[in-house]
């Protein structure tokens, strides 16, 4: 459910490349494939990171870099500070649909150009 508005946004997004362009149809289904994998790569990342897979790698480097005392009472309370945090989740979950839901059309509306060729 969450794909459906995504996908609606890449369609209309090429309709109107397509309608005020003098694009070709080959032109439209490559421009359709590019965006499309840049979008669901971006949107894999995402993924991977809310999972936090690099959350070891990272706090490895956190580690050699020396920090004042201010600084970690800083971090602690932002990392307590459940609103933000919540806030935070909420983006990163919407943006991970959005560029994975934008991806998904644009992928399938360049398959789609192909068969109309």
């Amino acid at each position: 459910m969450f794909f459906v508005i995504p996908m609606a946004l890449s369609a209309i997004i090429l309709a109107l490349c397509y309608g005020l362009g003098d694009f070709e149809l080959i032109h439209m289904v490559n421009t359709a494939f590019y965006w499309g994998l840049i979008s669901l790569t971006i949107g894999t990342f995402l993924h991977i990171i809310q999972t936090g897979f690099f959350r070891l790698f990272t706090s490895g480097f956190k580690q050699l870099k020396r920090r004042t005392r201010s600084a970690e009472r800083v971090d602690r309370r932002l990392k307590e500070d459940r609103e933000l945090q919540s806030w935070k989740r909420g983006v990163s979950d919407k943006s991970r649909v959005m560029f994975l839901g934008i991806g998904i059309g644009l992928i399938l509306s360049a398959f789609g150009g192909v068969l109309m060729l």
